[in-house]
């Protein structure tokens, strides 16, 4: 077996150093160190020390130990290169994988808020209804007629219902179909009465609404 140790850094000197000096530091670890058993040295330290200044102050073992650690040296070099090369050799074989990007995951819409209780004698106009308009335009297409197209005006406005004001009469029970640029809207006409001069009243149930403002509420309680 092959022995490894680094006589040179045992001994704390230099490769080149003279015998003179090894023969020092030999002195200064043993003695004024205290390495040495008689002076409370552990005996495995000393046994290696003794080893490396055997070793260094002969010329031919030291001739040999220098080859010996040439050797070593170059074989760890060429390991190392060898080493390298198959890592470069692998990796341009199969190339390194591309790192995934992580997004963000989108955030969820919030539901709308819950509609809020609201006094039914409080006038329209007084109520904070932000998703709807009240006096907005909008556009009607009754059952019968689908493709035919009715202006009205938006008067009242609540979560589950509408009331409207036509030029037109129509019948109960009719479904209708509502259009404006707050919402989008299918439902049922629960009534219609006269409103003035060529205009008629009608309250619509509501069954299917799409806002085009998603948050908001829809009444303030309080005048």
């Amino acid at each position: 077996m092959k022995n490894r140790r680094n006589y040179y850094r045992i001994l704390h000197v230099q490769p080149d150093a003279p015998v003179e000096l090894i023969k020092a530091s030999y002195r200064t670890l043993m003695h004024k160190l205290k390495h040495h058993p008689d002076l409370g040295g552990d005996h495995a330290t000393a046994v290696i020390i003794n080893q490396a200044y055997d070793t260094l102050i002969n010329s031919k073992k030291r001739q040999a130990y220098d080859a010996q650690l040439a050797t070593q040296r170059s074989t760890a070099s060429t390991s190392q290169q060898n080493s390298g090369q198959r890592r470069s050799s692998a990796q341009a074989a199969s190339p390194r994988p591309q790192r995934a990007t992580v997004r963000p995951a989108p955030k969820a819409s919030q539901p709308p808020p819950k509609d809020e209780k609201f006094d039914i004698n409080t006038p329209p106009e007084h109520r904070n209804m932000p998703r709807v308009k009240l006096g907005a335009l909008a556009s009607f297409y009754f059952e019968a007629q689908p493709k035919v197209k009715h202006q009205g005006t938006i008067i009242d406005f609540s979560p589950s219902g509408l009331q409207v004001q036509i030029e037109a009469p129509v019948a109960p029970n009719t479904k209708i179909r509502i259009r404006s640029q707050q919402l989008t809207a299918k439902g049922l006409i629960s009534y219609c009465k006269p409103f003035g001069r060529d205009r008629w009243r009608i309250g619509i149930i509501l069954l299917e609404t799409k806002y085009s403002q998603r948050q908001g509420g829809f009444f303030r309680g309080s005048a």
